[in-house]
């Protein structure tokens, strides 16, 4: 259940001020949204991403959060506690762009691709630790100098929004030109 119309952010607990070096593993299949968080060959949490929906639903060492995307030139996404259902915080991305900003309480971080290829990407504030992703089609690792749930599962659910453009904008063209010869490599 999703927060009610015109409800206010509440102030969010940070951790991040407490460094601490964390790297976890992730795992996927091929194509698939539904990301299994690993610490050590143990899963400690997941996020759930539909291809069509517009919510996300992750789990890190017990702590629930939702992210609701809402439209399609300037999209964002409100990230909602789902142990209380309170609003804590936003994420705002930069169009068909590499970048996003998560904005929580009153702290604002930033999320970007570090290489030409959307395989290695980070999380960070000038004055604070960095989170560094780097991923393939089924996995990757996560290496943390923070010490804090909901940025480490915004960053991934960044990267999965992100992914999902990625394939629409592969998709959209083979349907809307089928004529074109694109779909003639996959059935002849």
């Amino acid at each position: 259940k999703s927060p009610g119309k015109g409800a206010k952010p509440t102030a969010y607990p940070f951790k991040y001020g407490i460094t601490m070096k964390t790297t976890l593993t992730w795992k996927k299949d091929w194509w698939s949204s539904h990301f299994k968080i690993f610490a050590d060959e143990e899963q400690v949490g997941m996020l759930i991403s539909e291809t069509f929906a517009k919510t996300s639903v992750g789990e890190l060492n017990s702590n629930r959060y939702q992210f609701d995307t809402k439209g399609f030139f300037k999209p964002k996404t409100t990230i909602i506690d789902r142990n209380d259902q309170s609003i804590i915080g936003e994420i705002s991305y930069n169009g068909w762009s590499s970048k996003a900003i998560v904005s929580i309480s009153q702290d604002k971080f930033i999320w970007k691709y570090e290489n030409f290829w959307p395989m290695k990407y980070r999380l960070y504030r000038s004055s604070s630790p960095t989170i560094h992703y780097s991923s393939s089609a089924k996995g990757g690792q996560i290496q943390s100098e923070v010490d804090d749930d909901l940025l480490l599962l915004s960053g991934l659910h960044i990267a999965s929004y992100y992914e999902h453009i990625y394939l629409w904008s592969l998709v959209i063209p083979l349907i809307l030109f089928p004529g074109l010869g694109f779909l003639s490599w996959f059935f002849n």
